[in-house]
Formats: C-alpha cells, sequence, structure tokens
C-alpha cells in the first residue's frame, strides 16, 4: 500500500539557516551540533490503486515554508511505501512577512542564487529574502525577482527564468 504523507516542523529563527529539503522529512545535521530533529508525519491519503495515481495526487501538492515571529513552520509531502520514501515534493511555497512567493517564484530565487554562486541550501532563499536582498516585483502581469547589493541589480522573470544584470556605476 502506498501512503501520501505530510511532515510539518518548526524550525527556531536561531536555526533557520538548516532548512534545506527533506528537512522536516529527514532532519537536519547543524555544525554547531544541533539537530533539527525529523518530525513526525501523518497520513494525508492511503492508495491502494496504482502509484500514478499516487504520483498524480502528489504533483497537485505544494511544500510550504511559513514564517513566524519566532522561527519557519516547514510542511512537506511525501510518498510511503510501507517505511520507505519513495518520492516526494520538490516545490515550496515561501510565506513570509513581506509576501508569498509561489513555487515558480521560489525556484527563479533559487536559480538567481545559483547563477550568484551564493546557493547552498534552501535556507540560502530565506536568508537573502529575509534581509531585504530578494524581492519581488510585480508589474501586471509580469512577474520578477530582482536581487540588488551595493554592486549589482540582477532581475530574473518567474516564467522564463531569463536573467538580466544591472551593474551600478560608482558603487
Amino acid at each position: 500500500m502506498y501512503y501520501v504523507k505530510a511532515a510539518e516542523i518548526f524550525v527556531p529563527l536561531k536555526y533557520f539557516y538548516g532548512i534545506d529539503e527533506k528537512c522536516s522529512i529527514e532532519g537536519t545535521k547543524l555544525k554547531v551540533n544541533y539537530l533539527i530533529k525529523p518530525a513526525e508525519n501523518f497520513m494525508v491519503l492511503d492508495f491502494e490503486e496504482q502509484r500514478i495515481d499516487l504520483e498524480a495526487d502528489l504533483l497537485e501538492r505544494t511544500n510550504v515554508i511559513r514564517q513566524d515571529d519566532n522561527g519557519y513552520y516547514l510542511t512537506e509531502y511525501f510518498i510511503m511505501e510501507d517505511e520507505e520514501i519513495i518520492d516526494y515534493v520538490t516545490d515550496y511555497r515561501l510565506v513570509t512577512e513581506r509576501t508569498t512567493y509561489e513555487p515558480n517564484e521560489v525556484k527563479a530565487m533559487k536559480k538567481l542564487l545559483e547563477s550568484l554562486g551564493y546557493y547552498v541550501k534552501l535556507s540560502s532563499i530565506l536568508v537573502y529574502e529575509r534581509y531585504g536582498f530578494l524581492k519581488k516585483i510585480e508589474n501586471g502581469n509580469e512577474c520578477k525577482i530582482r536581487y540588488e547589493d551595493e554592486r549589482q541589480t540582477i532581475f530574473i522573470d518567474t516564467k522564463t527564468f531569463g536573467i538580466e544584470i544591472t551593474r551600478k556605476i560608482g558603487g
């Protein structure tokens, strides 16, 4: 029998840099000898049907990272067969005090940070968004993510993932 399950954990603000994909499912070992323990998972659906039906259901779900005053709640969905994880959702919706970022916007943020060499793990996005380096810019139906520091401004389109770089003159 296959199961769609979810796991949700709360990561305190002082350890939010440890958040990564499957963090709530598998836990994370941090350099400061702190372990973000895997969550107690709970069943969302069970399937006796074919696995294809289960994967279709899984694709309709989106992981969520929700900011709280004291940290982040991370909810992740996955498929289990008996006690083995056989598939998991890789898309994340990010809900912060500034705005809500849809999965394609979070992917764009990741691609932008990767192009700069700044992406280490999922929490890289949280850090750069939290301190204002990453911002969502909406103009009608168009949506871009902007990265800005004292040296440069870079935009990435959330649909095509095309990157546009603007360098600042005079620092």
